[in-house]
């Protein structure tokens, strides 16, 4: 979805300062929360510099858990921590040296990345208890900023104070888009040593994802590409997408599995483009089922198996394969449809096992 009239989009990235990310309420091991922001190449590409005030916004830790634009959930009771924001530290209600900037970069094929520190270690501790896991999650790609604006030559804004500030563009800043979730249920199927999945849309629009290939989605650049077909590919849905867990010793006998890739039209094939094949559509409140068929060769008679779906991203877009794809056209032959943040495939379903 490229910028429109009302909303520009750029992209942004939540990172730790150490993996995992380990808050030492101590103190002595130091701990940040990092907002990653840069601009997406895929949209546009003016030349001039993207300045916005941070306070006030997604980047105003403080501020965006009291209007509710992130939020902090702890893992261990699945509950939003409520906290009085007034008890937080603030920054000044001041603009000076409050401003990002992102720059162009017409020679590269990504803008820069720039970064801001949240002072997560300040503002987080009055809400989190010893022992727990939490994360914080953004809850909507609408980032809050009330002024941004573009630079070309003039002085920079964080020589202004807010009354100084020159008109800003109209349009709303915001992520690129938020992902929808999908509901995925498992259960044991009726042939013996398999697991049904059950994959609902339960958003208020058709959602098309990639199944199989080349995933066009976000990632850390560090993380290895991951083309095995997801959970939702209904013709050969990879097993790998299953955590089996071995209940008395907790071992996951599928962790360093072979990744089984089927052949696709899509992406590095040699120019052939994507095949409508690789995409699955669920209209709103649509389901679809796959059976999932268990290594049983592996696994040992009377002994007790947890299994569990992977998570994993995939790449999505609002709409159908019809819409994606365009009337009496069976394959993309150049994908101009940019990145995404990815759709998580995820499921809370946990399914007991045991071989007779």
């Amino acid at each position: 979805m490229a910028n429109t009239e009302n909303e520009f989009r750029i992209w942004l990235d939540l990172q730790s300062s150490h993996h995992p990310a380990v808050f030492d309420l101590s103190g002595n091991t130091p701990f940040e929360l990092h907002l990653q922001a840069r601009r997406i190449s895929n949209f546009e590409n003016d030349p001039r510099e993207l300045s916005l005030l941070t306070a006030g916004s997604l980047f105003d830790l403080p501020t965006a858990l009291d209007k509710g634009l992130m939020e902090l959930v702890d893992e261990n009771t699945g509950n939003v921590v409520d906290q009085d924001i007034a008890s937080l530290r603030t920054r000044p209600d001041h603009p000076k040296g409050l401003f990002l900037t992102l720059p162009t970069d017409s020679r590269a094929q990504h803008h820069p990345v720039q970064s801001l520190a949240l002072n997560a270690a300040t503002h987080l501790r009055a809400m989190v208890e010893p022992g727990h896991t939490y994360r914080l999650r953004v809850r909507d790609n609408d980032l809050g900023v009330q002024w941004w604006g573009w630079q070309a030559g003039q002085s920079s804004p964080s020589d202004s104070t807010q009354a100084e500030l020159p008109p800003g563009e109209p349009r709303k800043l915001v992520s690129n888009r938020c992902p929808p979730e999908l509901s995925i249920g498992l259960s044991l199927a009726e042939d013996p040593g398999s697991v049904k999945v059950v994959i609902t849309n339960p958003n208020g629009q058709p959602i098309t994802v990639a199944t199989r290939g080349p995933q066009m989605y976000i990632s850390d650049s560090k993380a290895p590409p991951d083309p095995g077909n997801r959970i939702t590919d209904g013709h050969h849905p990879d097993v790998r997408n299953l955590e089996i867990v071995d209940a008395e010793t907790g071992q996951d006998l599928l962790a360093n599995a072979v990744l089984r890739v089927y052949p696709v039209a899509g992406g590095s094939g040699g120019g052939r483009g994507w095949s409508r094949g690789n995409f699955l559509t669920l209209a709103p409140g649509e389901q679809v089922t796959c059976v999932v068929g268990l290594p049983v060769q592996r696994l040992s008679p009377g002994k007790e198996y947890l299994i569990r779906l992977r998570p994993a991203g995939c790449w999505w877009t609002e709409g159908t394969v019809d819409d994606l794809f365009g009337e009496g056209n069976g394959v993309i032959r150049r994908w101009s449809y940019g990145p995404t943040l990815p759709l998580m495939l995820e499921s809370d379903d946990k399914v007991s096992f045991r071989l007779r």
